[in-house]
């Protein structure tokens, strides 16, 4: 329920944005407008707009998919169903806040730059998923693959692209926003490390015959 709440959210204010472009640039994340007007609501706000229908699709389909599967498992894990509720979409604004961070100290000086997208909270969610089940089946390009692989060239391919790219995409926050995911999942419920390490040294069983 919370995670589609977030969808629906993020899909409307996005569209809305769309239509508006001024909205846009109010919500974006701006790290020189942070840096010389305080407008620190940037460091949320531009989680709730995007580029276009293309990036809006991406990041509210792969939030939907994982996200109620994390959120179920935070809320399994918790010692209240509603605390993991509640820690869920605290992981979620957290990572994405601290997915900017990067970018903000890279670029305050510079004020043409702006960076919208949910991207850095996905990548968060996303990599907490992998760390309850690393084995789960997951689609790439249509190409079906288990998490904990999909997870290993994800992250090799942002840490490629944020070094030696000019795209025009935020990979520092795709990158920074996995590996928050990671940390706060682990900090958050500590034997899910062992229930991952687990997992991971028993894969399943794959009938070929």
């Amino acid at each position: 329920m919370v995670t589609t709440i977030l969808v629906l959210a993020i899909v409307i204010v996005s569209l809305i944005a769309l239509q508006r472009h001024y909205l846009i640039y109010k919500l974006a994340l701006i790290p020189y407008r942070i840096y010389t007007q305080r407008e620190y609501y940037r460091f949320v706000t531009h989680m709730f707009v995007h580029a276009g229908i293309l990036h809006l699709v991406i990041n509210a389909l792969v939030l939907y998919s994982f996200g109620r599967f994390v959120e179920e498992s935070f809320a399994f894990v918790a010692d209240h169903r509603w605390l993991g509720k509640i820690n869920y979409l605290i992981l979620f604004f957290v990572s994405g806040v601290m997915a900017s961070l990067s970018s903000y100290y890279k670029h305050r000086h510079d004020p043409a730059y702006v960076s919208v997208g949910a991207s850095g909270a996905v990548s968060a969610i996303l990599f907490s998923a992998i760390l309850f089940n690393p084995w789960q089946t997951v689609l790439v390009f249509f190409i079906p693959m288990p998490a904990i692989l999909m997870g290993i060239l994800y992250l090799g391919y942002s840490i490629y692209m944020a070094r030696y790219s000019n795209d025009n995409i935020n990979h520092e926050a795709h990158l920074w926003g996995a590996i928050f995911g990671i940390a706060y999942t682990i900090l958050s419920y500590p034997l899910v490390l062992r229930h991952f390490i687990r997992l991971l040294t028993s894969p399943p069983y794959f009938n070929l015959f």
